[in-house]
């Protein structure tokens, strides 16, 4: 039988990386003195790409004796790959990794990014409508005036990420961590923001009609928001 490692977050700095099975710690804890209060969003999104990268590192529970399955790294991608498979008809990626990557203004629609490494991405512009992007890491991307309409993006880590202006209509955002994430003016009319954390992520003119978040957001809006419990 195998375990996975998960990631345990105390705050924005303090992490272990534990076994699911047995619970024990798998590598040494990170730990700031304050909590983070005082990094800027750049600290504390390379501090998640870290968490990230030990959690791929840790390969077996010398407690409980299993190995641990789903922590492989990404596969590494060139750009230019990536892109020639796309305009030939694949649309499955899977666990791909194309970090801190120029994509801006190109159309990838439908395209399937489940559990791929994308952090610091440039996606601006970028058309991704319906695309399956459940469990990606987009730490720090920039998303801003994309189209993301009807895309999943569901478990996503999306802290600190820019979706100034994008299109997310109709867009899954269940159990995402959007925490310092910029939505200035994002359209999110109708979209799934169940289970979402949302501290300390702004939505100023974000257009939110008929769109189911957070208890915490709902109850302090109006009734064209829906509360995740209706």
């Amino acid at each position: 039988m195998t375990a996975t490692a998960h990631i345990v977050w105390q705050d924005w700095t303090h992490f272990q990386i534990v076994c699911f099975s047995c619970h024990q710690r798998l590598v040494n804890s990170h730990w700031s003195g304050d909590g983070g209060r005082s990094w800027t969003w750049q600290q504390k999104a390379e501090m998640r790409i870290l968490a990230r990268v030990q959690q791929h590192g840790a390969h077996g529970c010398d407690c409980c004796g299993r190995p641990l399955s789903g922590n492989l790294p990404a596969r590494t991608m060139w750009t230019t790959e990536f892109l020639r498979r796309y305009q030939r008809g694949q649309r499955q990626f899977g666990r791909i990794e194309l970090v801190g990557e120029h994509l801006g203004a190109i159309q990838l629609d439908r395209v399937q990014l489940g559990n791929a490494n994308l952090n610091g991405v440039n996606l601006n512009g970028a058309s991704l409508q319906e695309a399956k992007l459940s469990g990606v890491a987009l730490i720090g991307a920039d998303l801003s005036q994309a189209q993301l309409s009807r895309a999943d993006l569901s478990g996503a880590d999306l802290v600190g990420t820019n979706f100034q202006g994008t299109v997310l209509r109709g867009a899954k955002l269940i159990g995402t961590d959007l925490r310092g994430a910029n939505l200035h003016w994002a359209d999110l009319e109708g979209a799934q923001l169940c289970g979402a954390l949302v501290d300390e992520a702004s939505l100023r003119g974000a257009r939110l009609q008929g769109a189911s978040l957070p208890d915490e957001l709902a109850s302090t809006e109006n009734s064209s928001w829906n509360s995740c419990h209706e």
